[in-house]
């Protein structure tokens, strides 16, 4: 069975950029505030293809008895501090879930996020991908700069990174083109090795399982 494996990020909540090895057994501790439900819900994000239609932010976060949280993709996207305050105006976002056969009998599947955002414009997905072969890391969402400056590459450039990555695989990079299609193509490539499958199902029960 598939298994996530490491997670890359860029731009997300309060992190800048970060790869966490997550395979095997691994605990997410922390005191209140200390970002465990930033990391659930990236996966979240991920799993639905952005869709607020399924992803359930973080519900215990400062809300007492609602079972809906202030929490937004917009506002993980600029790392939104409170009502009015951001820590970015303006965001790339990158967020991928790297998948591995603990056997080491599957190729590896990576299947990722671009999100672009700003302080006057709502989150919009501009990528969804699934990467057969690839192991994604932040080295290929970042683009380096004069100077030795760095910063969150545009979705046109890791696209072509990921084609290219994809290729040398003997591969190809896997873009649908929508969440549930998204979904469904995504489980394909881990759990069911075909495309009869039922993405609402699975979604729901997944979230709800978070």
């Amino acid at each position: 069975m598939m298994q996530l494996a490491h997670i890359a990020l860029v731009q997300w909540h309060l992190f800048g950029r970060e790869d966490l090895a997550v395979g095997g057994d691994t605990a997410v501790l922390g005191q209140n505030r200390s970002g465990k439900s930033t990391l659930i819900d990236l996966i979240q994000a991920v799993m639905t293809g952005g869709s607020r239609r399924w992803y359930q932010f973080n519900r215990s976060a400062g809300e007492t008895g609602s079972r809906k949280s202030e929490r937004t993709l917009r506002g993980y996207c600029l790392g939104q501090l409170n009502e009015h305050e951001f820590l970015r105006q303006e965001s790339v976002t990158h967020i991928v879930l790297t998948f591995d056969d603990p056997d080491g009998v599957r190729p590896p599947v990576s299947v990722g996020l671009c999100v672009e955002a700003s302080a006057i414009e709502d989150a919009q997905v501009v990528g969804r991908y699934i990467a057969p072969g690839v192991r994604v890391d932040t080295d290929l969402l970042i683009e380096n700069l004069d100077g030795g400056q760095q910063r969150s590459a545009p979705w046109n450039l890791v696209r072509e990174r990921l084609e290219q990555a994809c290729e040398a695989a003997g591969t190809q990079l896997i873009r649908p083109d929508g969440p549930r299609n998204h979904i469904r193509e995504y489980m394909r490539q881990l759990f069911t090795g075909r495309r009869h499958s039922d993405p609402d199902r699975f979604i729901r029960a997944f979230v709800m399982a978070l």
